[in-house]
């Protein structure tokens, strides 16, 4: 199955989903404020065959792809579908039904971000600590944004390597500054980064 082919099989499934649009390969719901969330569909190495993966994606943690470390594949670590199969297509159906979409319709914000840190126990992920250290910040609650910062920048700084690991260390130490010196400062760069990502990943919606 073509990509074309992967956005018309999404696009056939909207109208069970009203709150969600099709990019692609990725169906995410709308409007979008602060979190990016939905099913992405990536190739596996049978050319016929994909993985489903449920993502959540926090856009104040600033990136220029979709991270979908937050979250899980669709029916478990292993399966995939092919989606030229009837029967897949109705499993796969049915699970973003009672599975998938139950789970991101209860995000709307930070506060559902640090939930789901937890839910998905991914314990030493990078992605998954900044959202949770981020999305701390973006509440307002210094005192955990810090401590989580804190975990994360000890994480970072004993395996500084290459350089996108020395960006993500100078951007969380920036952070924890400025909460702690000018928190007003501290929500205006999440504000930045946010609208960074946005631009970046191309979405449509505005936050």
């Amino acid at each position: 199955m073509r990509k074309k082919e992967i956005t018309k099989l999404l696009r056939a499934l909207l109208q069970d989903f009203p709150d969600y649009e099709v990019q692609g390969d990725m169906m995410y719901g709308v409007p979008i404020s602060h979190v990016l969330k939905g099913v992405v569909l990536d190739r596996s190495i049978s050319p016929s065959d994909y993985y489903a993966h449920v993502f959540l994606q926090p856009l104040y943690v600033p990136s220029e792809h979709v991270v979908l470390s937050l979250g899980w594949r669709l029916g478990g670590g292993v399966r995939s579908w092919n989606l030229d199969s009837e029967q897949d297509r109705e499993e796969f159906a049915r699970l973003l039904n009672v599975e998938a979409i139950p789970f991101l319709n209860k995000i709307h914000g930070p506060q559902d971000i640090i939930w789901a840190t937890s839910f998905v126990n991914k314990p030493g992920d990078l992605f998954v600590m900044k959202a949770r250290a981020y999305s701390f910040a973006r509440i307002g609650n210094t005192e955990n944004a810090v401590k989580y910062l804190d975990e994360l920048i000890r994480f970072l700084g004993s395996n500084l390597k290459y350089e996108w690991q020395n960006e993500t260390y100078s951007k969380a130490t920036f952070l924890k500054k400025l909460l702690i010196e000018r928190p007003q400062d501290a929500q205006r760069l999440l504000d930045e980064w946010e609208q960074f990502t946005v631009k970046a990943l191309k979405l449509g919606g505005g936050c």
